[in-house]
């Protein structure tokens, strides 16, 4: 999973309704209506949280005849592992590209009254 695409998971696990989504998923494969009725929202709704989490790469959508089945997909979730896992860890070019910026933002002049663009003081 790259940042981009990253980025578009956590915006996706942002949202409480598709957080608990995720988590009802935990348990197994679910009928979208059985989402419904867990979730306690219209059809629409419950469409459009699928479409952000399906687009990100969380889950994945079966259909058998009228309904759609959703499961989450162990592909997104071991990168989403991942992501996660770096969180901590140095960037990989060892941190020169942040350590530049801070340099660069430390010797510009500063406006009187403009926010720092290093730490946005």
């Amino acid at each position: 999973m790259d940042e981009g695409n990253g980025t578009a998971v956590f915006r996706a696990l942002g949202e409480p309704v598709r957080l608990r989504i995720v988590r009802l998923l935990g348990g197994g494969e679910r009928c979208a209506c059985e989402l419904l009725a867990d979730l306690s929202v219209g059809q629409p709704t419950l469409s459009h949280h699928m479409k952000v989490l399906t687009d990100c790469g969380l889950v994945s959508a079966r259909r058998s005849g009228l309904w759609v089945h959703y499961s989450l997909r162990p592909a997104g979730l071991a990168a989403l592992r991942s992501i996660v896992d770096g969180l901590g860890a140095a960037p990989e070019d060892g941190g020169a590209a942040e350590a530049s910026a801070a340099a660069d933002a430390a010797t510009a002049p500063r406006r009187k009254g403009a926010a720092c663009a290093a730490c946005g003081r």
